[in-house]
């Protein structure tokens, strides 16, 4: 039997490879440089927010990947990236800018 912090794990994998899917399958087809932009400053603005709360002490991460700053770990600088790219690709698609 799986215990439940290991089954959290899978699940929580599982997220990250799906939504780098997806995020991944919107830059092929719609070849969206926009997206990849908004993709990277969401990304920065997060690394920012990330490693001043780690700094302070308002929370703080176990485990996990290797860190960027020795703060904030890989796998939340993936989860911003592919989610700002699918949002943007999304609205772009919906205004019909795509």
């Amino acid at each position: 039997m799986v215990d439940d912090r290991k089954k959290g794990r899978i699940i929580y994998n599982a997220f990250i490879a799906v939504l780098s899917a997806l995020g991944i399958a919107s830059l092929v087809l719609f070849r969206s440089q926009i997206a990849v932009e908004i993709g990277v400053i969401g990304v920065a603005l997060m690394i920012i927010h990330e490693v001043r709360g780690v700094s302070k002490g308002w929370w703080e991460y176990n485990g996990g990947l290797p860190r960027v700053f020795g703060k904030v770990p890989l796998e939340a600088v993936i989860i911003y990236f592919f989610s700002c790219v699918i949002i943007t690709t999304y609205v772009m698609w919906r205004i019909g800018a795509l």
